[in-house]
């Protein structure tokens, strides 16, 4: 990271939260737009070229696997409201499993934290990690060590302190057994599965590398994280970082 002071303070974001309450403010914008970070050049060799019909009915075209790859990249989107009000920048980090979706809207379709912090003043920087969404993945085993990991329905439920841990899923929405004082839309949980993606286990110090970046790129910064990136709170110099 670079050699100069900042603070970056990741805090911990509930799964959905309930957003009763906010200010409707209209929501205007400077600016918006998106950008890729980090990632790097892998070059591949000795695999198999192959003959691929993209369309049913059309030419096959040979495919050639082996040569350069841009790997590992992060999609970062940003929004810039037109009266700012907060000091510094809000990072949006998501869970496990998860996009930047996480942050735009409710599984029961509320506004979510990124219009909500939007509206209060904040320029907000909403990314889908490395591997995940917009940010694409690359070839495994050869890029990305092992396979995705892919969560079953009841999966998050039962992990993600929802529910009140195995066997607490039921497809009856009336017979799931919820945290005490949990607030997630539990009518509204199969919206939620939708936004479940692949994940891989072994591509942490690729995300990090990106972050890195992307903190470099913005910092000072403040950092809303979900779930994998808990223990990541940082509060000093970039260069003793």
């Amino acid at each position: 990271m670079k050699n100069h002071l900042f603070t970056t303070c990741v805090v911990t974001a509930g799964l959905v939260s309930l957003l009763t309450g906010c200010a409707q403010a209209p929501l205007a914008l400077q600016e918006m737009g998106s950008f890729h970070i980090g990632g790097r050049e892998v070059s591949i060799s000795g695999k198999p070229v192959r003959e691929i019909v993209f369309t049913a009915g059309g030419v096959p075209a040979k495919i050639d696997p082996n040569g350069i790859h841009q790997v590992e990249q992060m999609y970062v989107q940003y929004f810039v409201p037109a009266r700012r009000r907060g000091r510094l920048p809000l990072l949006m980090w998501h869970g496990g499993g998860l996009t930047g979706v996480t942050y735009e809207t409710t599984p029961d379709g509320r506004e979510g934290w990124l219009n909500y912090f939007i509206r209060q003043g904040w320029t907000v920087y909403n990314s889908d990690a490395v591997e995940r969404g917009r940010s694409g993945w690359a070839m495994y085993p050869d890029i990305f060590a092992g396979e995705p990991v892919f969560l079953t329905k009841p999966g998050p439920f039962e992990r993600f302190r929802i529910g009140t841990g195995a066997g607490s899923y039921d497809e009856d929405a009336g017979k799931m057994r919820l945290l005490p004082g949990n607030q997630f839309p539990v009518a509204a949980y199969d919206n939620f599965i939708k936004q479940n993606v692949p994940r891989w286990t072994s591509t942490d110090d690729a995300i990090l590398r990106a972050y890195a970046q992307l903190v470099d790129k913005l910092c000072p910064c403040i950092v809303l994280a979900h779930s994998q990136w808990r223990p990541l709170c940082v509060q000093g110099s970039a260069g003793a970082a």
